[in-house]
């Protein structure tokens, strides 16, 4: 009798912690249902814990890069546009250059109200700035480079004025103007003691993404066009300059200008191919970040399709158990005796 009373109540305490256990386990199934975690806590991941932390200093490591990168992607882009259009700019001056000499008669204000609104447009352009930050200024990102062109123009013009009058022949007219740089072209002071621009993309690797306003390519654009912006036809009754030179002076322009284009045509294909070395660790941090992402999700995040099926299966086995604890009520002990 003894051992019969002592397995009943043995029974029932097991029933009893079994129906507890599964309930604990359906309500840990809801959170997950509604919070989307396996655990609420890293606690619960244990010697999980150091991998995941890892894994996730790892994903926001790839995520800076990606932010860093992208924004270095705006910077270059931009930039790469501004030379398109200088450099198209530029061979549209030549191409109204070589139409008016090929046809004989120059008509100098024609070309001097074109080459005037050429640089201004081009000024513009190397004064191009993202967020505050000129991006043909190297390191002095506030400084504007080409603040205004009175300087070039005055510098060019006096030169120009001399030539006319004979106090220099051609090849000291041009020679002075080759000579004319930096500041004396209407650059910023700082301009010319700036240092590159360097963007970080990886932890060992840095890119170089410098265009300043005053490398030999603006330089030799701004002496060309601004030759043609200046420039006068002489006037055989008061200059001592002939006809003739005044048309090698135009000549010299446009090479000049033919020039400062086939240099900023290498300095933005140069851009163009840090643009794709960038692109390329770019999606490379993306994918890395994806499959840290994907190993942090397989162990912190539930399945939830799982979870569901868990779920009615315990529903199921709580039906049962909340049965048998019903029928093992129902034989009291008085009963039992």
């Amino acid at each position: 009798m003894t051992n019969g009373i002592t397995s009943f109540l043995r029974q029932s305490q097991l029933q009893s912690q079994r129906t507890e256990s599964l309930r604990t386990s359906f309500y840990d199934l809801q959170r997950q249902l509604s919070t989307g975690k396996k655990f609420d806590t890293f606690s619960g991941l244990e010697a999980e814990v150091s991998r995941i932390q890892r894994q996730r200093a790892d994903v926001s490591k790839m995520d800076n890069f990606v932010n860093q990168i992208e924004k270095l992607e705006t910077r270059i882009e931009v930039t790469s546009s501004a030379l398109t259009q200088i450099t198209e700019t530029a061979r549209t001056v030549i191409g109204s250059i070589r139409t008016q000499t090929t046809e004989g008669d120059v008509v100098i204000a024609e070309i001097n109200d074109m080459a005037t609104n050429s640089l201004s447009f081009i000024k513009d352009l190397i004064n191009t700035e993202i967020n505050g930050r000129y991006l043909f200024a190297g390191s002095a990102v506030s400084t504007k480079p080409l603040p205004d062109l009175e300087t070039l123009n005055t510098n060019l013009g006096n030169e120009l004025d001399d030539w006319l009058d004979g106090t220099n022949d051609s090849d000291q007219l041009l020679g002075n103007i080759n000579g004319i740089a930096n500041d004396d072209l209407g650059y910023a002071n700082a301009l010319a003691s700036s240092g590159d621009v360097f963007a970080r993309i990886d932890t060992d690797k840095e890119i170089n993404y410098t265009v300043k306003g005053d490398n030999a390519g603006f330089q030799e654009l701004l002496r060309g066009i601004g030759l043609l912006a200046n420039i006068s036809q002489p006037d055989q009754a008061v200059d001592v300059a002939t006809d003739e030179e005044f048309h090698e002076i135009l000549n010299e322009a446009v090479n000049l200008i033919y020039s400062g284009i086939e240099a900023l045509d290498g300095d933005n294909y140069d851009l163009s191919n840090k643009a794709s070395l960038i692109n390329d660790v770019k999606e490379r941090h993306i994918s890395e970040q994806n499959i840290f992402l994907d190993a942090v999700i397989k162990t912190e995040e539930a399945d939830l399709s799982e979870v569901v099926v868990s779920m009615q299966q315990i529903q199921t086995q709580l039906t049962a158990s909340y049965e048998s604890t019903s029928i093992i009520r129902q034989l009291s002990l008085v009963n039992f005796l």
